[in-house]
């Protein structure tokens, strides 16, 4: 999408578009062997740093996760909680009866709610841990693609082992939060936001033993 498209044409300002906000949710019934924790198992993971090729050079490097457990409280006066990616505990999720003989052997399943922090929609996020390009010396800003698929593919990580899983059902849901209750985009645009994260879908579903429909 060409940077012309977030402009109004008619007052000759950027539009709507030019710092929409957005975020995801997705909950899971996360099993664990019995005696982990699903939901600090996930944190550890999260606190690994993962290698991304880098867009300023030919070389690789090592970032952290834009994870809440990483984040320093006293530098953010405001919206804390939204800095960085969190996990949650959600009452609503939970197995149905029939579905507990496919738990692994041994495991104990935990309700979570893996929570996206605030991203820019249409332009990269700054780092919220002050990152940067050890090539240029640049501050490091997330593109949303990479953020959400180096996020999830930690997260398969942490859960593909013997007595871990994943599993979804009518009980947990997906949810694509966009804007902060000012200046909210018209209905056709809502719909062209949804469907791009509709599109990230294969990799939110990656995470999971049952994929989504």
């Amino acid at each position: 999408m060409s940077s012309s498209s977030f402009v109004n044409n008619a007052a000759g300002q950027p539009s709507i578009l030019t710092n929409m906000t957005s975020g995801i949710e997705l909950e899971v019934i996360a099993y664990a062997p019995s005696g982990v924790d699903p939901q600090r198992h996930l944190s550890n993971a999260l606190r690994q740093p993962v290698l991304l090729p880098c867009s300023k050079c030919s070389q690789t490097h090592l970032w952290k996760l834009p994870y809440l457990g990483l984040l320093d409280r006293k530098n953010f006066a405001e919206g804390f909680s939204y800095a960085g990616w969190k996990t949650i505990k959600d009452g609503s999720v939970r197995p149905d009866k029939d579905e507990l003989i496919h738990v692994p052997t041994g495991s104990t399943f935990f309700n979570m709610e893996i929570v996206s922090r605030v991203m820019n929609f249409t332009k990269p996020t700054p780092c919220p841990l002050g990152q940067a390009y050890p090539c240029t010396g640049e501050p490091f800003e997330w593109e949303a693609q990479t953020e959400i698929f180096s996020i999830i593919q930690r997260v398969n990580e942490a859960f593909s082992g013997p007595g871990y899983c994943l599993a979804i059902n009518k009980n947990t849901g997906y949810h694509v939060h966009f804007g902060d209750d000012k200046n909210q985009p018209p209905v056709k645009t809502s719909l062209g936001m949804f469907g791009v994260f509709t599109a990230l879908k294969g990799s939110l579903s990656s995470i999971l033993e049952v994929k989504r429909q």
